[in-house]
């Protein structure tokens, strides 16, 4: 995710004895990245108090692989059962707004500086969403602990090709460090 993704990051960080080694998939990881259509609404005046989720949307569209609207819909349940949807929206809302996505990204960003905990970033390189520059940038800028493998999915590598990011993460969290 491009938000509950960066609030895990940050307590890994600040909790290192909780986080032996640390998965990340196709997250946003340098200041930068802005949210997505279906996410950024929830920003702009007027109209974010308002607007709808549109998680089905964010999953289908930033996907470079066809992924079927049924199971898109999956996404965007919580957001149209009449028992749940108004708070699941103003959950979803609450969290966009809650902190600016360019002061959250470099909070985060500060906070990996001086992380010594293995990290693999599993890396799907036709992600719509997020440019794959400032994956490798941010790789090699925090140094020899941080691993990356570029898998050949969108930006859901865990969907995509759920097998192979299966196989990557396993083989991580197995190996001896």
């Amino acid at each position: 995710g491009f938000i509950t993704s960066q609030y895990a990051m940050l307590l890994a960080a600040k909790r290192p004895e909780l986080f032996a080694r640390v998965l990340l998939m196709n997250t946003p990881l340098m200041p930068g990245h802005s949210l997505p259509g279906p996410l950024n609404t929830f920003t702009l005046p007027f109209v974010g108090k308002r607007a709808a989720a549109a998680a089905d949307m964010l999953a289908a569209n930033g996907n470079f692989y066809g992924m079927g609207y049924s199971d898109a819909q999956v996404f965007q349940a919580p957001y149209e059962n009449p028992d749940t949807k108004e708070d699941a929206r103003v959950a979803l809302m609450t969290t966009v707004t809650s902190q600016p996505m360019k002061d959250l990204l470099t909070t985060v960003d500060r906070a990996y500086e001086g992380f010594k905990n293995p990290v693999l970033v599993l890396w799907g390189d036709s992600d719509k969403y997020l440019n794959s520059k400032t994956f490798y940038d941010w790789c090699i800028e925090k140094g020899t602990n941080v691993k990356f493998k570029v898998l050949q999915t969108g930006h859901m590598p865990q969907e995509d090709y759920a097998g192979e990011a299966a196989s990557r993460a396993m083989e991580f969290f197995e190996k001896e460090f």
